[in-house]
């Protein structure tokens, strides 16, 4: 197909692409990640498998030493930045790049999970105001010797906006989001050749011959291989670019063209041995393996690699990539995931992959993108300062239940983690958070020196502490023999739901309550666990009705604002049972039904 053909895709099959290739990406990034050079996980190496497990990292270098829990599924720096791209596209449309470099990049700092050095520079840079090519000339030299794959593994959203345009106009796009982290060739152009490749895919309708991806990008070299010069209305980036390289830049883009060539012309050759082509000995040719193998360059050619030598076979491409010794994994994955999902949707992948972290957020996220790919959107124009996410820290500490970002909106918060640290001078916390408009879950982590006074817990009314439990007269209860009964707590009421999503939405948007996990089949909330009633059905052996029982339960929740909490109840699912009205001892409180119909009994919090 000719780079300038614009496909008559259908809107649906479109969609379909986008959630494979979000889907697939959020997949490969989650099972790769722990087996990555710089995960630092602790522990012995796993055998490879389709599962995803709860592991364990030192994190925070030699003077900020912490250990932190990543929960079965949970994904890393390369979805996080897709996501973002994908936020900032839908919201702002072609105003994006304004949006991600104002906003998402000095936020991701709060939240980064494995991130990158360039990238979190750069990230530093935006939220003090400057672009990162315009600072002190040691940090710009080093932000144009910057040629890793951070940018190709995030511009599967490029890719999907961009579908039915012409290729020039993506690259130009993808060259662009490039340049407000790295500046050299090998990352950008590689970053524009691995979306070439997608945007062949996510344009297809047939399947995909053995050879044919590859060979496609060397016979369209013209399409791909040109400098887009994507910031030289921005800051004057290209003369910064030539400044730097002593007028050379364009000659290294060529160069660099033309190692992307050489690599296409490898991964031909490797797949010349079929179904027992040799992986390793193409990979490792490719520098898959080098001190440069986590080059933009060398990550889209290995992606290309894997995504053709195992279209028939996807899974086994992201197992592939996902335990290869000494390679940036997590990476390598995510990007074959999204190439294979560009091609076939969602549809290959296995029920344990599907349980990433946000499937239903991702899946939102590919769905408005496919469904705006147009560009349409409202101009950015708030920006994420150094001051204000001083002030975001400040208000996490605080224990605020929601925080407002410039740009986003309001963001509710969760619980507080207080991780262990190699230092009793350090102390690290971090909390849960739900972005919006995908409401993607992050973790926003704070470090402190010194010994700060503890922040509120936002479980302490649900929590209470066990070794303080007595009898009204003092002491702890006894049993009819005389024996000390230990003292206990009600941990959590649980109520069987027909469809956790719309459940949270009513209790986390109409009432406020804080969400700390979320997942297909239950969601665990502030002081409450919603869980599909067949499901519960099913772990109790039919103990529990596996369809919801309203009538049977009466959940009282304190909220700030009654007046509020109630013009928001009928827009989520619920209906005012009993209107608002004063107690004897002045509290307000109405009455409501929950979407299933359970009795809740709203009160304002004296």
């Amino acid at each position: 197909m000719p780079s300038s053909q614009v496909p008559g895709k259908s809107p649906t099959r479109l969609v379909s692409k986008a959630e494979g290739a979000f889907l697939a990406l959020a997949a490969g990034d989650a099972l790769g990640w722990p087996h990555e050079l710089r995960s630092s996980r602790e522990g012995a190496p796993w055998a490879p498998d389709l599962r995803f497990r709860q592991w364990t990292r030192r994190t925070g270098g030699r003077f900020h030493s912490h250990t932190e829990v990543i929960r079965a599924g949970e994904y890393s720096d390369d979805t996080q930045l897709t996501l973002a791209l994908a936020r900032s596209r839908v919201l702002h449309g072609k105003a994006w790049w304004r949006h991600f470099t104002r906003v998402e990049l000095p936020l991701w700092l709060l939240y980064q999970r494995g991130g990158g050095g360039a990238t979190m520079r750069a990230a530093r840079s935006w939220a003090a105001g400057k672009s990162p090519w315009s600072g002190k000339k040691r940090d710009v030299s080093r932000y144009f010797d910057a040629g890793g794959n951070g940018v190709a593994m995030r511009v599967i959203p490029h890719v999907i906006a961009g579908s039915q345009a012409p290729f020039e106009d993506l690259a130009r796009a993808v060259a662009l989001d490039g340049a407000a982290t790295h500046g050299h060739p090998r990352a950008l152009l590689g970053a524009v050749v691995y979306a070439f490749a997608a945007w062949k895919l996510v344009r297809s309708e047939g399947p995909l011959g053995f050879k044919q991806l590859a060979q496609e990008l060397l016979d369209e070299r013209q399409a791909w291989q040109a400098l887009p010069k994507p910031a030289s209305g921005h800051n004057g980036w290209y003369s910064k670019a030539m400044e730097v390289s002593g007028g050379q830049y364009e000659a290294t883009w060529a160069r660099t063209a033309d190692e992307v060539a050489r690599m296409l012309q490898v991964v031909l050759t490797g797949l010349d041995g079929g179904v027992v082509a040799d992986d390793r000995s193409v990979l490792e040719h490719l520098g898959v393996f080098s001190d440069s193998g986590g080059a933009g360059t060398v990550s889209a050619a290995a992606a290309i690699y894997l995504a053709s030598r195992y279209a028939v076979q996807p899974t086994q491409a992201l197992l592939r990539a996902s335990f290869l010794p000494r390679a940036d994994t997590d990476t390598l994955a995510a990007m074959a995931g999204g190439l294979l999902g560009c091609l076939s949707g969602p549809q290959w992948l296995p029920r344990e992959l599907l349980d990433v972290q946000d499937a239903d957020a991702i899946k939102s996220a590919a769905r408005m993108l496919a469904s705006n790919a147009s560009g349409a959107g409202v101009g950015a124009s708030e920006r994420l300062t150094t001051s204000e996410i001083g002030r975001i820290k400040a208000a996490l500490e605080g224990g605020e239940a929601a925080i407002q970002v410039p740009g986003l909106g309001v963001v509710p918060i969760g619980q507080d983690i207080e991780m262990a640290t190699g230092s009793g001078s350090l102390s690290v916390t971090q909390w849960c958070g739900r972005l919006p408009p995908f409401d993607e879950t992050v973790y926003f982590k704070v470090l402190r020196k010194g010994t700060p006074e503890r922040p509120r817990q936002q479980l302490d009314a649900f929590q209470p502490d066990a070794s303080k439990q007595e009898t009204s007269d003092g002491r702890h209860k006894k049993a009819p023999d005389g024996a000390t009964i230990p003292p206990a707590s009600v941990a959590v009421v649980k109520l069987s739901v027909g469809d956790v999503p719309r459940s949270v939405r009513f209790y986390r948007d109409a009432l406020g309550l804080n969400v700390v996990k979320e997942r297909r089949k239950f969601a665990e909330m502030v002081g409450l666990l919603l869980i599909d009633a067949t499901y519960a059905a099913t772990l109790t052996e039919g103990v529990v009705s596996a369809a919801p029982a309203p009538g049977t339960a009466r959940i009282s929740v304190a909220v700030p604002d009654i007046a509020s909490a109630r013009n928001r109840i009928h827009g989520l699912g619920g209906h005012v049972l009993v209107d608002i009205r004063q107690m004897p001892w002045g509290q307000q409180v109405f009455h409501c039904s929950d979407p299933d119909g359970y009795l809740v009994e709203v009160v304002d919090r004296l």
